[in-house]
């Protein structure tokens, strides 16, 4: 080996070498061969169960569930269709502190649109004003994750594997109009965002999120509801003004959570296909938004569930070593 060899391709020469010594026990696509710089290439998970689908009670119902052993928390029913849960007190306000506080040091930006011609900061975007960071690591993301297990029945693999939590703050007069979480092109061609490396881009891959778990971090003064306009309604629809500006229409909406520091409003972003047991079509009335924060401050964690389409369902994530 040259002596003027670059530091990182000559441990990349090395790692590539441990990666052909262990190729007997330890193979994979050379195109997945290296998960980044150092570490080896790895396995799928082979996952041969289905997505669970909770089904919701009447509007008003409640379940009890345990989260951890010894803790156990009221899962509410708000809508059917799609199902909507919220689930009062999820995080303590120990936890909510926290995630603030890594949002804090990661740094908060302009909050970016995912699926739009050209990514915009919030300041040029009318969709949405607010500020965003994602974060990761500690023990109390972790002890988050396994107890999303345990509210959506979703295996911990599942879950740990899924993206980085995403911190949105939103201040007096902050907002995002009607979106959806999630794509309607999964298993259409483009890769999943979650089997990508960054930047995450619609011409390059495509949002995977099966499920949505929202947490309120704070109380806030007034204001900033997160509205479902077209839950539980009967007619067919086109998606109108009516449903996106939720400044002007936010009343109109047929469910609207209240924040409250710690409560979890979860929500299906897909339908669970009948054949595969697996993630389906768009879920078209999973639209929702934020309405305006009329005082005060507004701070949100989003923990989204990532799940390819079902010929892809065992590929590797790029977010699997997080925890190792």
């Amino acid at each position: 080996m040259s002596r003027t060899m670059p530091l990182a391709w000559a441990m990349l020469y090395m790692s590539s070498a441990r990666v052909q010594r262990n190729a007997t026990v330890n193979t994979c696509e050379k195109t997945e061969q290296y998960s980044f710089i150092l570490r080896q290439c790895k396995l799928p998970t082979i996952r041969d169960y289905t997505l669970p689908w909770i089904r919701p009670g009447e509007a008003g119902s409640k379940e009890r569930i345990q989260s951890h052993p010894g803790i156990t928390h009221w899962r509410s029913t708000l809508a059917q269709n799609p199902p909507v849960f919220e689930i009062p007190g999820f995080l303590t306000p120990e936890e909510c502190s926290l995630i603030i506080s890594q949002a804090r040091a990661r740094g908060l930006r302009g909050a970016r649109q995912m699926g739009a011609r050209e990514a915009r900061t919030s300041s040029q975007a009318s969709g949405r004003v607010a500020q965003t960071a994602f974060v990761s690591g500690g023990h109390h993301l972790l002890s988050i994750r396994h107890r999303i297990s345990a509210l959506t029945g979703i295996p911990l693999d599942l879950v740990l594997e899924s993206e980085p939590v995403q911190v949105v703050m939103y201040t007096a007069g902050g907002y995002y109009h009607s979106h959806y979480d999630s794509s309607r092109d999964v298993g259409q061609g483009k890769p999943c965002c979650h089997h990508t490396w960054f930047p995450h881009t619609k011409h390059r891959c495509v949002l995977c999120r099966y499920l949505t778990v929202l947490v309120y971090l704070n109380d806030v003064e007034e204001g900033g509801e997160t509205a479902f306009p077209v839950a539980d309604q009967d007619y067919d629809f086109r998606i109108s003004r009516e449903h996106t500006n939720l400044t002007e229409n936010c009343h109109r909406a047929p469910v609207a959570v209240t924040p409250e520091m710690g409560k979890a409003v979860m929500w299906y972003n897909h339908h669970r296909e009948a054949k595969t047991g697996w993630i389906g079509p768009l879920h078209r009335r999973s639209l929702h938004g934020g309405c305006n924060v009329r005082k005060g401050e507004k701070w949100i964690a989003n923990f989204w569930i990532n799940a390819a389409d079902y010929v892809n369902k065992d590929r590797y994530s790029v977010y699997a070593e997080r925890w190792e």
